[in-house]
């Protein structure tokens, strides 16, 4: 799917526009416009492609390899007419059988982000999260607020696993209820009673991190996994994302699902 701002239409109609009143301009067309000619429909040519109006980007890159020295004027504008037309017509059509999406403002930074949307320590701690973080954001921006939680559960599902790898809950194959049950007494057998800064450190994390997805089971994920009925709006979705960011920007700085 591509991805580009409504602006590329609007530069591209501009650019048609301007070719047609300056073809309208010239009185009489000779070999000196043909460069300038040709400079118009290699824009075109570009801002087609930009938006993958591909037949209309084809006969552009044709109706500009047309505009060489050696014709007559008539000629000239006889093409130039031509392919100005049939460029419009194309690119009605193109647009006529594609699908476009608006995506609000304010849900476009969700979509595709330049930067991971959770943070670089979540990218490179939790690598096998990426493509569940990448996918919940995506959903969000297309406004499948269900496909997004459901996305963001698999998400902390991820955190269970480095959680696991660190205890030893060894079951995987099991539900939330049971590691996070595992996670209290696992975490007292690991690390009991401080006896350093390192132990004091990660019971206190587990320790947190035990009450915050106990609270995500209970709250949200439960509703989503088990009640069919279940729906989310935008702002609880919204929430989610930012609740789920926060939870695995604070795993991150004690786990690591990488060797």
């Amino acid at each position: 799917m591509n991805k580009y701002s409504a602006e590329k239409f609007y530069e591209l109609a501009e650019s048609i526009n301007e070719l047609t009143i300056r073809f309208k301009q010239i009185s009489s067309v000779d070999s000196s416009h043909i460069p300038g000619f040709a400079q118009y429909f290699d824009e075109i040519r570009q801002k087609c492609h930009v938006i993958g109006l591909e037949q209309s980007r084809k006969q552009a890159s044709r109706a500009r390899d047309l505009m060489v020295f050696g014709k007559s004027p008539e000629e000239i504008a006889e093409l130039i007419k031509h392919h100005l037309r049939s460029i419009s017509e194309l690119i009605k059509s193109e647009m006529e059988s594609s699908l476009f999406f608006h995506v609000p403002f304010e849900k476009a930074k969700y979509y595709k982000p330049v930067e991971p949307l959770f943070g670089k320590d979540v990218h490179d701690n939790f690598p096998s999260a990426e493509f569940d973080i990448r996918e919940a954001g995506n959903c969000f921006a297309f406004g499948r607020q269900l496909a997004c939680v459901f996305h963001l559960s698999r998400v902390v599902e991820a955190l269970l696993g480095a959680i696991d790898k660190d205890l030893g809950i060894i079951d995987r194959n099991t539900t939330w209820n049971y590691y996070i049950t595992g996670l209290h007494s696992k975490m007292l057998v690991k690390y009991p009673e401080p006896k350093d800064q390192h132990h004091t450190k990660m019971r206190a994390f587990y320790l947190a991190m035990e009450n915050r997805l106990r609270e995500a089971k209970d709250v949200w994920r439960d509703d989503a996994t088990h009640d069919a009925s279940k729906r989310f709006t935008d702002e609880e979705a919204e929430d989610l994302i930012q609740a789920v960011r926060l939870l695995m920007r604070h795993a991150a700085e004690h786990l690591n699902e990488t060797p």
